[in-house]
């Protein structure tokens, strides 16, 4: 029944250990800051997402000193929502060329 048992928790449980376990043996933390270059095409379509990010801004702050409705700022602060995920998401994609040539170096 032992092997049973065995075979039984092997395939079907995951052991959890507690972080304060398992810190003591892992290696220490190593960050590496890595300059990488970014495609100039993508680089100008990040800057004129920014110039547009704080274009927004400063419409929002605007928007805050006068009588506006809350859809009225609702609308600007949506646009600002997606404009940031935008960025993010092409801030990401700018990084993919950089990180596969160190990654492939490292190895």
């Amino acid at each position: 029944h032992l092997k049973e048992l065995h075979a039984m928790i092997k395939y079907r449980v995951m052991i959890r250990r507690l972080k304060s376990e398992v810190l003591t043996q892992l290696p220490d933390k190593i960050r590496t800051v890595i300059t990488i270059s970014c495609d100039k095409k993508l680089e100008k379509k990040i800057q004129q997402k920014m110039s547009k990010d704080l274009d927004l801004k400063e419409r929002m702050d605007d928007l805050d000193e006068s009588d506006t409705t809350d859809k009225e700022r609702s609308a600007v602060f949506d646009k600002k929502n997606k404009n940031m995920l935008l960025l993010y998401s092409l801030t990401g994609s700018s990084k993919i060329k950089g990180i596969t040539e160190y990654i492939f170096d490292l190895y």
